[in-house]
């Protein structure tokens, strides 16, 4: 039978056979249960005391030259720790804060050379 017919004849099929299946809160539970059963304690427990930053934004003087609606608005600064916890770094890798405000202010390019130097443009009129 076509999926068609099978859902104007109201028959229901195990989850995962269509789109609906990750529409569903029941079955996207019963997925992050299985995987969090599988990580184990320690892993659960580092995920639960694990924070994450919350950007929050407002409108502010940024330039609409595409005239979006709505126009886009400004992302309030965020603290270094409050930023590294937004990034993904590869397993067994780690982030290391080795500059910061006020040393670096509106950074809008870094580059590594040749010796390994980091060497970053910065801007006064730049939002």
């Amino acid at each position: 039978m076509g999926e068609a017919l099978w859902k104007r004849q109201g028959i229901l099929h195990a989850y995962g056979h269509d789109e609906n299946t990750f529409t569903n809160q029941g079955f996207l539970q019963l997925v992050l249960n299985g995987i969090l059963w599988s990580v184990g304690e320690q892993s659960v427990t580092n995920l639960h005391a694990y924070q994450i930053a919350d950007p929050k934004y407002f409108n502010g003087p940024v330039p609409n030259y595409e005239r979006r609606d709505p126009a886009p608005k400004v992302q309030e600064s965020l603290t270094p720790e409050q930023s590294m916890s937004l990034m993904q770094v590869p397993v067994g890798f780690e982030l290391q804060l080795f500059a910061a405000e006020p040393d670096v202010v509106n950074p809008i390019y870094m580059n590594l050379d040749a010796r390994g130097r980091l060497w970053i443009i910065e801007t006064v009129d730049y939002p």
